[in-house]
């Protein structure tokens, strides 16, 4: 039986396979991921024990937002992140927001062994307290936006605020498609000089993902065509931080943050197409993980805890964490309800 279950992740398959080597030898179970989002639909296939993040990926989100995103959505994840440049402001970063330890990629095996050994540690004590976790924050977001400041206020938005949880961070919209595994985020923050042209893309690309304008200079005519095109809201540039934490909650449940103008256009001039939109918003409101959906899919059909604990691959107390978050997200107390619930969201075929 393996020690554990490792996931390494690094835009370098040759420092993947590196660290795969050595810990299988181990006697560890590994799996790799090259991307950010890659990493995070992994773990929402299948939670590990502990996940080495490389600090730096080329073309990719920072590891420190990445670490932090993994422990705002699997909070019994263990993080170690490993460097070729050891930074002690980084260091201390990644500690603060929940990482085991902070390593150099030069590290001796004695060293990244010992890492590991005491984060597997420190898993097994976070599933003895899993029912003490928090429920799942209610939105992950992605920031599209050419402006390294307001990326900084986002990170400090979301440390004060752990319903929210920062994923990625693009400086054009057309930069998305350009990666090789689609990146995560329930809420788009895109500001509206990042290639318009590319919306209906990005919406065929992202179908179930909410979009939330940043941008003072749009009509309300312009608004109100854009209400009909998908788009669930639109703030200011100069954001004030209750304003966002409002419109988060309401594009998260599925409402529009917009004028009452603005509605009212779109409504009066093409009222079926507003309904649509309002319906399509409100049937993805209900944000759960792939893996909180099987596991909805599979209450459905009136499976016991220790048989989806078996279809999942995942411990009894993986399988009771997911069912208290989906209980959470759609605010039910028990399975029959939540199996209701999952038909009348559209969640379940």
């Amino acid at each position: 039986m393996a020690r554990g279950n490792i996931l390494i992740v690094d835009d370098d398959p040759l420092v993947r396979n590196s660290f795969a080597y050595l810990l299988e030898d181990e006697g560890y179970q590994t799996r790799q991921a090259g991307s950010t989002s890659e990493a995070l639909r992994e773990l929402a296939d299948m939670e590990c024990d502990v996940a080495l993040l490389d600090l730096k990926m080329e073309g990719e989100t920072d590891g420190l937002l990445l670490n932090k995103a993994i422990h705002g959505k699997f909070p019994t994840v263990q993080t170690i992140l490993i460097t070729a440049y050891t930074n002690y402001n980084s260091a201390v970063k990644a500690l603060k927001d929940g990482a085991s330890d902070y390593l150099s990629k030069a590290a001796s095996t004695k060293d990244v062994l010992a890492a590991i050994e005491t984060a597997m540690k420190k898993r097994k004590e976070t599933l003895k307290n899993a029912d003490k976790y928090s429920p799942a924050p209610l939105a992950t977001l992605s920031l599209v936006c050419n402006h390294n400041f307001f990326r900084e206020g986002l990170l400090h938005f979301t440390e004060r605020h752990p319903d929210f949880v920062f994923a990625s961070h693009y400086r054009h919209l057309s930069e998305i498609f350009l990666q090789s595994e689609k990146p995560d985020g329930d809420i788009f923050l895109i500001f509206a000089d990042c290639a318009l042209t590319v919306l209906h893309r990005f919406r065929t690309y992202y179908p179930e993902s909410c979009i939330i304008f940043v941008n003072d200079n749009f009509t309300s005519e312009e608004k109100a065509d854009l209400l009909l095109k998908g788009v669930r809201g639109f703030l200011s540039d100069k954001i004030d931080e209750d304003i966002l934490t409002a419109a988060l909650g309401k594009v998260a449940a599925g409402e529009i943050w917009a004028g009452r103008m603005e509605v009212s256009k779109a409504l009066r001039n093409h009222p079926e197409s507003m309904a649509q939109s309002l319906s399509e918003g409100a049937t993805s409101n209900v944000l759960l993980s792939p893996r909180e959906r099987d596991v909805l899919r599979f209450l459905a059909m009136n499976l016991s805890n220790k048989e989806l604990s078996d279809r999942l691959n995942v411990s009894l107390q993986t399988v009771k964490t997911h069912l208290y978050n989906i209980y959470q997200k759609l605010d039910v107390h028990n399975r029959s309800q939540a199996i209701a619930a999952g038909y009348r969201h559209r969640l379940l075929p």
